[in-house]
């Protein structure tokens, strides 16, 4: 099994708003009111975003 693994080497207060965001827009299709309350890291939201896509896309492909 092929495992990657993120760095996130920035920090500050924006982490955990994207994390939130970016679970809110995998599990339930919007971002929820992360942006209006916190400022999110939106490098991070879109790298996680962007690996479950990949992640959902290639299982899908093997069922």
């Amino acid at each position: 099994m092929e495992r990657k693994h993120f760095e996130v080497r920035e920090a500050g207060l924006s982490r955990s708003p994207g994390v939130a965001a970016a679970l809110s827009r995998i599990y339930y299709g919007d971002d929820g009111l992360w942006g209006e309350y916190d400022f999110p890291n939106s490098l991070l939201f879109r790298r996680l975003v962007d690996e479950h896509r990949k992640r959902e896309q290639k299982f899908r492909a093997t069922r």
